[in-house]
């Protein structure tokens, strides 16, 4: 599908969303951007009067991009080391596509430009490494994580697809935990603390997870996300849930489905090694400060916050032996 080349809705006209705990403005001048940004956070956007934004986020379709900006970066940039224009920083350009970000403006301003034309299969790469990319050059790191607030602690769950994390999210949420995000979570550094925050309200969970933990089946829509048919579920209306809002990260886990259950503590070089094969995607072709900044966080993190490698088990059954392990630490 390509866009229409009318249908435009004006700047004025902005919406209100998160990513984490950060309070975003989001101005198109294409309906479809905004609907798409909605669809890719699991997000209502909405109109607040009072909204006090972190940052602007601006997605442009153009007819020409090189007509729209009048110096643009090389293709395939990544990171220059210096502004090319009025304080932009250029996050990378790929010929229909061109991102970058000014950090002096009030708020800080994220714009996305579009070549007029460019496909839906496009949009979504771009945006997902766009977006990446922005949270990165603001200190923040956007992971493939879920978040659980027990008791006291701080629970992180980072793996990529398909290790696991929705169904532990669920298992723990069954036992009273408190779920602030089954798949996507915004890591930030503070003075000697790192805090996350759920970047959705939403979760989604396999026809395996549903059967298990709902007996009675949810009634909720059924989607299908990379190949494998999930619902997809308003997390406060099945247990106590807290996204959008920074918690304390006390322990750290690295799931795994191997078909056995294991739980093991691992050392901090071991950590460090699990962060970076997790997050280096974030950091292509870095300028020297940047990577220097990225190893810095990932290194007091290892070294700051016990983790632990989980294997789990292919049979959910024994989750509830998972779960008081997990929550005993």
């Amino acid at each position: 599908m390509r866009l229409p080349e009318n249908d435009v809705e004006d700047f004025s006209s902005s919406k209100h969303f998160h990513i984490g705990s950060l309070n975003c403005r989001l101005r198109v001048n294409r309906p479809e951007y905004a609907d798409y940004v909605a669809q890719f956070l699991k997000q209502d956007l909405e109109r607040f009067p009072d909204w006090k934004s972190d940052f602007d986020l601006i997605l442009e379709d153009c007819p020409s991009i090189d007509a729209r900006i009048s110096k643009t970066p090389a293709e395939g940039c990544d990171f220059l080391s210096e502004s090319s224009l009025d304080g932009k920083r250029w996050l990378f350009s790929r010929g229909n596509f061109l991102a970058y970000h000014i950090a002096d403006a009030s708020p800080p301003r994220l714009a996305c430009l579009a070549q007029r034309g460019v496909g839906d299969h496009d949009i979504e790469a771009y945006f997902h490494l766009m977006l990446n990319r922005a949270m990165v050059t603001m200190g923040f790191f956007y992971l493939h994580a879920a978040g659980i607030v027990s008791g006291k602690r701080g629970l992180l769950f980072c793996g990529e697809k398909g290790t696991g994390k929705s169904t532990l999210s669920v298992a723990l949420g069954k036992a009273d935990a408190i779920v602030l995000a089954d798949d996507h979570v915004l890591l930030k550094r503070g003075e000697n603390v790192f805090t996350m925050s759920g970047t959705s309200s939403m979760a989604r969970i396999t026809e395996q997870t549903e059967r298990h933990f709902f007996a009675q089946g949810l009634r909720a829509k059924l989607i299908t996300v990379g190949g494998t048919k999930k619902k997809e579920f308003e997390l406060s209306e099945q247990m106590r849930a807290l996204p959008f809002q920074d918690v304390k990260v006390t322990h750290v886990f690295f799931p795994e489905v191997t078909g056995k259950y294991a739980l093991y503590p691992l050392s901090q070089g071991a950590a460090l090694f699990h962060w970076l094969r997790l997050t280096r995607h974030l950091l292509i072709h870095p300028e020297h400060s940047q990577e220097e900044s990225y190893m810095n966080f990932f290194s007091r993190l290892a070294v700051g916050i016990p983790a632990w490698r989980v294997e789990l088990p292919a049979d959910l059954a024994m989750l509830t032996t998972v779960v008081k392990d997990l929550t005993s630490l």
